[in-house]
């Protein structure tokens, strides 16, 4: 093998190790506390009480709707952000997860329903695809975002302003747990050990063939 074509492999494969694969980070952050409706329950609980947890707002967890039909029981309509997070580098998938309990969704509301995410509509299909009929269930299902909320989410400051859940039946009620977004990112390539073992033994080879080659 020639000097040159060594050198050249050699110079290929330290530049590839040091590119290195790209180490994959999990990012979760949360609008509510994933604890059963504040209290620990695996289904609804009394729609009178709040049970926010530490540092949540009241009813941030646990939000009755009622609309015209009963004022005193709002549409779900956050109007805050999600925790804050930190993004480490280019965001490679987003998930975000939806728990409530005695949801009924439908075609024809009293208000529409929609999740906004810092002023971006999230596919209506998520909403849609809770169930369209009365029931008591808790519901938790999640949704692949598209690639257009990705520049949204780098800033690791997500709002939900805009967001209005309100149940088909118009004069029943409902409760959200929580709304989570999981996030995938790409964080930047870092030197693997093996490439400067690897470097380093190119370097003797090299320097051997020069000793072969004076002598």
């Amino acid at each position: 093998m020639g000097k040159k074509r060594l050198q050249g492999l050699l110079t290929a494969a330290v530049l590839f190790g040091l590119v290195g694969l790209a180490n994959a980070t999990a990012i979760t952050s949360y609008y509510g506390d994933d604890d059963g409706f504040g209290v620990g329950a695996t289904s609804t609980v009394d729609p009178n009480v709040s049970h926010q947890g530490i540092g949540e707002a009241a009813y941030t967890d646990l939000r009755l709707i009622g609309g015209p039909y009963s004022p005193t029981y709002p549409d779900f309509a956050p109007t805050g952000n999600f925790s804050a997070f930190t993004v480490d580098g280019p965001i490679t998938s987003a998930i975000l997860t939806l728990r409530t309990g005695s949801f009924d969704s439908a075609p024809t509301l009293d208000y529409p329903n929609r999740i906004y995410l810092d002023g971006t509509l999230v596919d209506p299909a998520f909403i849609n695809s809770f169930s369209s009929y009365d029931t008591n269930n808790v519901e938790t299902k999640s949704w692949t975002l598209s690639p257009i909320f990705y520049s949204l989410l780098a800033d690791g400051n997500v709002s939900l302003a805009g967001t209005n859940l309100a149940e088909a039946s118009g004069s029943g009620s409902f409760q959200v747990d929580f709304m989570r977004l999981d996030i995938v990112t790409e964080a930047a390539p870092v030197p693997e050990p093996s490439t400067f073992l690897l470097f380093g033994a190119g370097l003797a080879g090299v320097g051997l063939m020069r000793r072969k080659k004076r002598k």
